[in-house]
């Protein structure tokens, strides 16, 4: 099994703007590329990334591993502020 925090590809999305963000539900969304907390306008759609995008994220090391089911992400910023 891959290292890193594994998240359901489902919720790894990108924005029309290119971002891929992890989806945390209730419209909060963190950016892989900076760990921060993005808002995103009622009207920007988002889709599940695909492993063209993911082999990308991988090579530029901004993933760690993906595979059918998830994508190993490293540790992010904590963006609920506990």
């Amino acid at each position: 099994m891959p290292d890193g925090v594994a998240v359901s590809r489902q919720f790894v999305r990108v924005t029309q703007k290119g971002n891929c963000v992890v989806d945390w539900g209730r419209n909060i969304y963190q950016d892989i590329y900076t760990g921060e907390k993005i808002d995103l306008d009622e009207n920007e759609f988002t889709y599940i990334v695909k492993d063209s995008e993911l082999m990308m994220l991988k090579q530029y090391g901004i993933i760690k591993d993906f595979d059918q089911h998830s994508v190993f992400v490293y540790p992010m910023n904590d963006i609920y502020g506990f």
